[in-house]
């Protein structure tokens, strides 16, 4: 159910905030194939050009003196392919990542997976996220109930700015669990139905997106925000001034009709907040993708040269 208005008049309304998305987009959410994917082969396997980029990476840390981020091979392999092989912005987002989320932060995958900061937004606004079924050859997309984001009922000190920033890097690391994952990317859908002013923090979207825009490697392949409103509009205003033109190319507002309608997403594979019949738990989901990861990390190798 739901519905916004024609997508016609909604991209009247949205003309000066969003970027109209390319016609090659709307395949990127369609569902292939009942139930969630697996591992294949190729989700610890290197092609012989990525093998390329993530020796070209490795040369290029030790010339300039960069720590190998987390110190294993699978997180080089992620940097070198989110960067396409171009070696000089693959360094520089290391050299972030170093400074900011392995320094500023101390973020360490397993140590995080062991504390107080796992499943922290998921404590603290209950029923705000919630998982989408993965399709075969389909992006993992994670969806989010805006209205129960009340960042004003939090104090914001040190210690939850750090369990926030570690339970944001886990989620992204639970996404990008494997190769396979990391080469399809992240979608997400946020339901802005009721969406206000008390739902939003500038300085909490500040710090998310300097951690996913500058800092840890990810590819966003769309943003995609559900009947959304007037208030919506000024905060996606605000967003510019801060956020790329690259990300910002990747936000798409739809109603919730049009979800199926135009991007052909499937009620089985949307949790109810969108109208689907999807039911899973998110904790439980978390782990299991994190003991993919740490799979991965155990058995991606680069090879020397």
């Amino acid at each position: 159910g739901g519905g916004g208005g024609s997508p016609d008049e909604e991209s009247n309304v949205f003309s000066s905030v969003f970027e109209e998305p390319p016609a090659v987009a709307l395949s990127l959410a369609k569902p292939t194939a009942e139930g969630c994917t697996a591992p294949s082969a190729a989700a610890h396997t290197l092609s012989p050009e990525e093998v390329r980029w993530c020796q070209d990476l490795k040369t290029a840390l030790d010339f300039a003196g960069i720590a190998h981020p987390n110190g294993d091979d699978f997180m080089i392999a992620q940097f070198a392919i989110v960067a396409k092989g171009n070696v000089d912005k693959a360094v520089q987002r290391i050299a972030n990542y170093e400074r900011v989320v392995a320094g500023e932060f101390q973020y360490r995958t397993e140590e995080a997976m062991n504390s107080e900061a796992l499943s922290f937004m998921d404590r603290r606004f209950p029923g705000m996220i919630h998982v989408c079924k993965q399709a075969s050859g389909s992006p993992v997309t994670i969806a989010a109930n805006m209205v129960k984001f009340l960042p004003g009922s939090v104090e914001w000190n040190d210690e939850n700015w750090r369990a926030f920033v570690h339970d944001f890097m886990l989620e992204l690391d639970a996404a990008n669990c494997d190769l396979e994952e990391v080469r399809k990317g992240i979608v997400y859908l946020q339901d802005g139905k009721g969406m206000g002013w008390k739902n939003f923090s500038v300085e909490l979207e500040k710090r998310a997106t300097c951690l996913y825009q500058d800092n840890y490697p990810v590819k966003f392949k769309r943003f995609y925000i559900v009947e959304a409103g007037v208030i919506i509009i000024a905060i996606i205003q605000i967003c510019r001034l801060f956020m790329s033109k690259k990300i910002m190319s990747r936000m798409v507002s739809t109603s919730q009709a049009d979800l199926y309608n135009v991007y052909g997403f499937q009620p089985s594979f949307l949790p109810q907040l969108f109208g689907g019949t999807h039911d899973e738990n998110f904790e439980t989901w978390l782990a299991a993708r994190l003991a993919r990861r740490a799979e991965s990390v155990r058995v991606v190798k680069i090879p020397e040269r």
